[in-house]
C-alpha cells in the first residue's frame, strides 16, 4: 500500500508539473498576443493621426493654389476690360483698377496665409506638436511680373518649378505622404504617395 501511494503521489505530482507548464505556456502566449494586440493598436492609431494631418494640409494647398488660379483667371478678364475702356470708355477705368486691386490683395493673402501654415508646421512639428519628423511645407512657386500699362500682372508660375508639391510626415516604422499636383486642364489634384518615393509623374 505505502508503495502505491507513493507511486500515485508521484503520479498526480507529475500531473500537477505538467499543467502548471502549459498554463505558463498558455499565459506567456496570451500575454504576447495581447503585446502585440496593444502595439497594433498603437501603431494603426498613429497611422491614422498621420493620415489625417497630411490630408489637412494637402487639402488646404490644393484650395489655395485653386483660388490663386481662379484670381489669375478673373485679373485677366479685369485687365482685358481695362484696355477696352481706354478705348471706348476712360471713366470706367478707376472702378475696374478698383477690382483689380481687391483681386491682387486677396491673392497676396492667400499667399501670406500659405506662409503661416509653413511656419506653424515647423513650430508645431506637423499638425499636433507630437515628436513626428518632417520635411517643410512645399513652397508655391508663384511670382508676379512688375505692372504694366493694364495694371497688376497675374501671378506666374516660376520657370522650370516643378508643379508637384508633396507633403510628408513619418514616425517610424509609420509614414505618411500626399502630393498635390497640376493635372493637364484639370486644375490642381490630390493623391497620396509614399513619404520616401521619388516624386511621380502625372
Amino acid at each position: 500500500m505505502a508503495g502505491f501511494s507513493r507511486r500515485g503521489l508521484g503520479e498526480r505530482g507529475s500531473v500537477s508539473i505538467l499543467f502548471l507548464l502549459l498554463s505558463v505556456v498558455i499565459a506567456t502566449a496570451l500575454l504576447g498576443i495581447l503585446g502585440l494586440s496593444i502595439r497594433w493598436r498603437l501603431l494603426v492609431g498613429r497611422q491614422v493621426r498621420l493620415d489625417r494631418c497630411v490630408a489637412e494640409k494637402a487639402h488646404r494647398l490644393k484650395e489655395t493654389l485653386t483660388g490663386i488660379e481662379r484670381g489669375n483667371a478673373r485679373l485677366k478678364s479685369e485687365r482685358i476690360a481695362v484696355a477696352a475702356a481706354l478705348a471706348t470708355n476712360p471713366a470706367a477705368v478707376p472702378a475696374i483698377e478698383s477690382v483689380i486691386e481687391v483681386e491682387v490683395a486677396w491673392q497676396e493673402a492667400l499667399r501670406a496665409r500659405w506662409a503661416v501654415e509653413q511656419t506653424l508646421w515647423i513650430a508645431r512639428r506637423g499638425c499636433d506638436g507630437g515628436r513626428e519628423a518632417f520635411f517643410p511645407l512645399p513652397r508655391m512657386a508663384w511670382v508676379r511680373p512688375p505692372p504694366d500699362a493694364l495694371g497688376p500682372a497675374p501671378l506666374e508660375w516660376e520657370p522650370g518649378a516643378k508643379r508637384e508639391l508633396t507633403i510628408r510626415l513619418w514616425r517610424m516604422p509609420r509614414s505618411s505622404g500626399a502630393q498635390v499636383y497640376a493635372a493637364s486642364g484639370s486644375g490642381w489634384r490630390m493623391r497620396w504617395v509614399p513619404a520616401f518615393e521619388r516624386e511621380r509623374r502625372p
